[in-house]
């Protein structure tokens, strides 16, 4: 199991990019569980099969990305910042951080 606490931030694209690769390999070559939490909702998008949000210290919602965008926007092909905002009623203007 690989645990990693926003792993990407701060990183040029092209680092961002490296990291996912490595992260991928080690999936496939080791079948290793990677735990990851990101603000980062393209990522999560696109790198998780499976999602948990957490929302003032609260799950308030789980689910692959394709089921959460198609549970609270009603739309499989909408972004994933879409779901999140459906799911907390929050603004996207929000400051207040959350893990997935």
């Amino acid at each position: 199991m690989l645990f990693l606490d926003e792993p990407t931030t701060g990183l040029d694209p092209g680092s961002r990019a490296e990291l996912w690769d490595l992260v991928r390999r080690i999936r496939a070559e080791h079948g290793t569980t990677v735990f990851l939490t990101t603000h980062y909702l393209d990522e999560a998008d696109v790198l998780a099969d499976r999602i948990v949000v957490v929302d003032a210290g609260e799950i308030v919602a789980e689910g692959t990305p394709a089921d959460l965008k198609s549970r609270f926007t009603g739309n499989p092909a909408a972004s994933l910042q879409d779901a999140f905002l459906s799911i907390t009623g929050r603004a996207a203007t929000s400051d207040e951080p959350i893990a997935i």
